[in-house]
């Protein structure tokens, strides 16, 4: 595949997906990543100003399907590359955490043309794009829960029974619990031991 030049870039905006703009910069010269005046002009109308304000940007390279699978491949994602690089140039990306603004890009080939119907080795220029997403909210990872302290289980039922007289206790005749020997309490005077039955 020989490079061909195919006049002016062109840029289509589709209608927004709530707070997101989508576009394709497209008609990208045949065989070739680099970005024409009119895919700068937008990028840097709609993305720049986006990014400056802690957007982000979602960016897929695509071809058209005139040349082979591995090398349409790699020259989408060349131009996928073109607009990032652009991108971080103008936004100084190098010293804004990914936490802030997020970058993404992939090249899908061919893959596009072929799945709308493109015949193997036509040349069509809205497949020699990139498709753009820009949302003015960067996308972050979930806050993960704090951590579940895990509940006790409910308390069962006690069910107690009296078992008889043991001793008289004209001592211990206080109005307050008292162990000895075991689950004892004292109830007017007189121990009585407590069993827990099942």
């Amino acid at each position: 595949m020989a490079f061909k030049p195919t006049g002016r870039g062109k840029v289509a905006l589709y209608p927004p997906v709530g707070a997101e703009t989508h576009a394709l910069l497209y008609n990208f010269d045949v065989d070739s990543e680099s970005l024409k005046q009119d895919h700068v002009d937008f990028l840097q109308r709609q993305v720049i100003p986006t990014l400056a304000a802690g957007g982000n940007v979602v960016v897929t390279g695509m071809c058209s399907r005139s040349g082979s699978i591995a090398h349409n491949l790699k020259l989408s994602r060349q131009r996928a590359k073109q607009v990032v690089d652009f991108l971080g140039r103008r936004t100084n990306i190098g010293r804004v955490s990914s936490s802030e603004v997020i970058f993404a890009s992939q090249g899908v080939g061919e893959g596009a043309a072929a799945v709308a119907g493109s015949k193997d080795g036509s040349e069509e220029e809205t497949y020699r794009a990139v498709y753009v997403i820009v949302s003015p909210k960067v996308i972050t990872k979930p806050t993960p829960p704090p951590a579940q302290v895990p509940t006790p289980p409910p308390p069962q039922p006690k069910t107690w029974r009296q078992e008889g007289l043991s001793i008289r206790a004209k001592v211990l005749e206080l109005p307050f619990f008292k162990r000895l020997n075991g689950h004892l309490y004292l109830t007017q005077g007189v121990i009585r031991r407590a069993i827990l039955t099942p």
